[in-house]
Formats: C-alpha cells, structure tokens, sequence
C-alpha cells in the first residue's frame, strides 16, 4: 500500500469522476487509498466512486452558506467601480472549498494526501518514489506539474506547478475560493521536493458548463475576512476580469501589483491583465506601461514581452514587435507560475512571421512560419497563411 492518500471533494461529478477514477486505477490496484467527500450530489457520483473502491462520506450543504443583505451591500460597495456590477446579491451561496478540503484531508488514514478534482486526469505517478521520500522523514510537501486543459480543443493549455500532495501535519487549508495550503502555526515545514513529469503529472480539464456561482461570493469574503493577504486581492481583481468589469478589476489588479510584498510571478500577471482591461477601454498607453511594468517585476515570464508586441502589431507598429518577439523566444520557461503552453510554442514565431512579412523580410519570416507548422501542423491559420510563402 503506498504510503500516501489520495482524497477528492466532489459534487454532481459523475460525468467527470469516471475519467478521474480509471486514470487512478493503478494506484488503486496497489491499493492506494483513494477518499471521496460528496457534498451534495443529486447524480450518481457516490455511487460509481464505491464502484471504483473508493472510501466515501457525505456531507450535504455543511460547507455551503449564503450571504447575508449586510455583506452583499458591503461587497459591492468596496470593489464595484463606475456602475459596474453588482458583483454578489444578497441570499447568493457560497462554498467553503478550503473547509471542505480540510475536512477530507481529515478523514484520510496516511498523513500525506494528495488532492485531486474531479476534472483532473493523473497522467504519471511514481510511486516508489514517493514513498521512499515520505519514509524518509525530511519531506513536507511536494511540488509537481499540472496542466491546465479546456474541453475546447481549440483553446491553448496551460502549464504550471502546483502543490497539493503534502503532510497534513505540517498544512492546512485556508480561503473560501482560490484555496490554498499554508504551514500550520508553530510548524516549520520539511524540505519542498520539486517533481519531474516523470515523477507525477496531471492534467485538469476545464468543464466549460459548470457553474462559477460561487467563485465571485467565495472570492469576496475571503477578501473581508483578511484584506491585506495578496493573493486574495490578486484573484478577485482576476474575477473581475473575467466577468468584463474592466474599471473595478483596474483598481484591485493595480493594488495587488503594489503590493511589494507579494509574489512577483503573480504582481506580473495582475499588470497582465489590468493591461488587458486598460486595452479593452481604448488606453493603449496605460496598457503598455502595465506590461513593461510587468516584465520589470518578473522577466523570467514571456507572456508581458508577447502581450507588447502584440500591442505593437496591432498598431502597426511591426519593428516593435520583432523586437519584443525575438526578446521573448530568449527566455526558457523555468518560471512556476502558469503560462499558456503557447508561449513556448508557436505563439512568438506567429507575432514573427506576420511582422517581418510586412517590414519585407521574407525570408525570415517564412522560417517562422515554418516553426509554427512544426508546433501546430493542424492550425488552419498557419496552413492559409502558406499562401504568402508558397504562390
């Protein structure tokens, strides 16, 4: 039996847990303990994880809560700009997804557990390894990769690390939404292992139908409960974003990039997407000075140096973008923080080979546009594109 747990938080996932589930199924063999909590489901998700052998609870709407008329109000009026919004309503549920994964880790019968969702497929896991390292007493938590897929083919992955295979005697949870592992008090936790791929790799699809209902009230509350952690204010003003609410996200993603104390890798992505919402208003200059800002705070990240010279070629401005684009194919991806796959890929090589087409250097453009083939040989773009190439 390994020496770990792998515990699941699940609700209404039946059309997604046996996907998860089969690609456990040689940990499972090896008689991997595998815990899932249901909290809630109307479908068959507990049944076909007893199918799969897993130990399930349920707990209905423990996590779940509402928000009252006072906090609404107190939400809406803190991070709402301009007219936009309302942001939460009053009555709107919230789950407490760190609780929830609190309460799981629990329940397992190892001290390292290793957290999966329902979405997530285990692409590699050696468990030998893991073994010996959690035998040998100097561990505290591990460090892997994760890649971040939509069920949109069409939509770029994206690649990152994580950590959410730890010993709970070391961690816990906290935060409504965007939940995270922090050392418990009094703990200084044990040496950090990086993971190869080899090592363990998961893929989580991103399930475009579900419900983000309870991101935006989760997201606030953590907020109000403690207003000064910035990865709080970093993934709020991201929300924001999301939903298109341009002059409130601006106002928390620049607060959050002020914040000296914070992450870089993650005051760079806050500059990225105020950058974004500064392009959507029509402030070209604002948007640029953010991503220059950004790339100033982490220059281990491409994605600042692509979003300029993106800028620069929709502007016409075509040596601009050369610039910014060959700058960025100079940087390796070492960062641990998320970046479109792309990035590393075709994305630079495509900003390339249109720009130098029009500043007249077609040759080397074309090479460009032939590494993009390479990455992406079913992309319908670059096969037209061939045309400019290939009279």
């Amino acid at each position: 039996m390994p020496e770990f747990s792998v515990v699941i938080i699940a609700r209404d996932e039946e059309h997604t847990l046996g996907r998860a589930l089969g690609s456990l199924k040689p940990l499972i063999e090896r008689g991997c303990e595998v815990v899932l909590l249901d909290t809630g489901s109307s479908d068959g998700t507990l049944e076909l994880a007893r199918a799969a052998g897993c130990r399930t609870w349920t707990v209905g709407e423990k996590f779940h809560t509402s928000l009252d008329e006072g906090q609404a109000d107190e939400i809406n009026q803190r991070f709402m700009r301009d007219g936009e919004g309302p942001l939460v309503e009053s009555r709107q549920r919230v789950f407490n997804f760190g609780a929830a994964r609190q309460y799981v880790t629990s329940l397992a019968s190892h001290d390292f557990v290793l957290h999966l969702d329902a979405s997530d497929v285990l692409l590699s896991c050696d468990v030998d390894f893991f073994d010996e390292q959690i035998r040998s007493g100097q561990v505290g938590n591990f460090e892997y990769q994760r890649e971040y897929a939509s069920s949109d083919p069409h939509r770029p992955a994206i690649l990152y690390r994580y950590s959410r295979f730890y010993d709970r005697r070391q961690y816990h949870w906290e935060g409504f939404v965007h939940e995270g592992i922090y050392p418990n008090a009094g703990v200084t936790p044990l040496a950090t292992v990086q993971c190869s791929p080899e090592k363990l790799l998961f893929r989580h699809i991103k399930d475009e139908g579900k419900q983000r209902s309870f991101y935006p009230g989760g997201l606030a509350l953590n907020m109000l409960n403690d207003p000064e952690k910035p990865r709080w204010m970093h993934y709020l003003g991201r929300e924001l974003y999301y939903l298109n609410w341009r002059q409130s996200a601006i106002a928390l993603l620049e607060q959050h990039a002020n914040m000296v104390h914070a992450w870089n890798a993650e005051r760079c992505e806050s500059l990225c997407l105020a950058g974004e919402c500064y392009e959507g208003l029509g402030e070209i200059d604002a948007a640029s000075a953010c991503y220059s800002r950004a790339f100033w705070l982490d220059s281990a990240r491409r994605d600042p140096l692509l979003r300029l010279a993106e800028l620069c070629q929709r502007q016409g401005k075509h040596q601009g973008c050369v610039a910014y684009a060959q700058a960025a194919l100079s940087i390796p991806h070492t960062s641990a923080y998320f970046e479109l796959e792309t990035n590393y890929t075709y994305r630079p090589h495509h900003l390339l080979y249109i720009s130098l087409y029009w500043l007249g250097s077609k040759d080397e453009a074309r090479q460009h546009w032939e590494s993009c083939l390479r990455y992406a040989p079913d992309n319908l773009r670059f096969q037209l594109d061939a045309r400019w190439f290939n009279p």
